[in-house]
């Protein structure tokens, strides 16, 4: 997690140059959702698994769809990305 942080916080000045500064596309799109969506998922599993005690069993199997669900989110993006830069390199998008 330490790594993960510490990444994001290096690259950040670049991110900003480079995504934020220019026009929102699809491809930004992508990039940002697959660059964010991690952070909500490890803090919401962070929150299931250390923060909470004493839940009830239809909390917690809230909580663990949700983080399903995030993680399911993640997969399909990222599948989405890869699909994108194939179609750029194959010059069909």
């Amino acid at each position: 997690m330490c790594f993960v942080i510490y990444e994001y916080l290096i690259n950040f000045d670049y991110e900003v140059h480079f995504l934020w500064m220019r026009r929102f596309t699809y491809g930004s799109c992508l990039f940002f959702l697959c660059r964010y969506l991690p952070i909500a998922q490890i803090s919401l599993t962070v929150f299931q698994y250390l923060l909470t005690r004493d839940i009830s069993y239809h909390h917690c199997r809230s909580l663990g769809k949700a983080c399903t669900i995030l993680v399911y989110l993640q997969y399909c993006l990222s599948n989405g990305a890869f699909l994108n830069l194939t179609l750029k390199q194959w010059s069909l998008l």
